[in-house]
């Protein structure tokens, strides 16, 4: 087409021209965007499926720690990790209960990693995708010798199964004093 615009066999109206030289530019930009999320990685919603080696640098909360997750041949990338699948109470909590129980919470799972003595203990990181609120990965985690840390919590009534949705609400469901706080299964 543009050789016959030059031969003068075909007559355009220069805005015409300069729509149709946008729309292939355009068009060959998102080629170039959309192929290239194939060519230097997988998609950004697909899930690794591990197992990944990483070393815990701290306990954050009782379903969240930071750790240096072995990526490569020295290479170590370091990210927040949520403990997959559960809901543990926060330590910001309004409720003095609740506050309590996830000061347990925490502590339950450093005295779970932090066995013998241990100053970088590993973990294992599975089924990682995304967190829903950014900013940290969403991951099943396997202590060193492979005990599942969601479902150790959940026994000791530190967790409850969590599917993404609604949180538990920690205060509302006050265990009655002599039966302690109620553990259920998670798979």
């Amino acid at each position: 087409m543009f050789q016959l615009l030059r031969m003068g066999q075909m007559s355009a109206k220069p805005g015409a021209i300069m729509w149709i030289i946008a729309c292939h530019t355009i068009c060959l930009a998102l080629l170039a965007i959309f192929s290239m999320q194939y060519a230097f990685g997988a998609p950004a919603d697909t899930r690794l499926p591990g197992p990944v080696s990483a070393i815990v640098e701290r306990v954050i909360d009782g379903d969240t720690i930071a750790v240096r997750a072995r990526i490569w041949l020295n290479q170590e990338l370091r990210v927040n990790v949520r403990i997959a699948r559960i809901d543990t109470p926060e330590l910001t909590a309004k409720c003095i209960y609740e506050r309590e129980l996830a000061g347990k919470a925490r502590d339950f799972v450093h005295n779970i990693l932090y066995t013998d003595g241990q100053i970088e203990p590993v973990v294992w990181l599975s089924d990682i995708d995304h967190d829903k609120f950014g900013g940290r990965v969403l991951a099943r985690v396997s202590g060193r010798t492979g005990e599942d840390i969601a479902q150790a919590l959940v026994q000791a009534g530190l967790a409850q199964a969590y599917d993404g949705k609604k949180r538990t609400d920690w205060c509302r469901n006050l265990p009655a004093p002599d039966k302690g706080v109620t553990a259920g299964k998670i798979y």
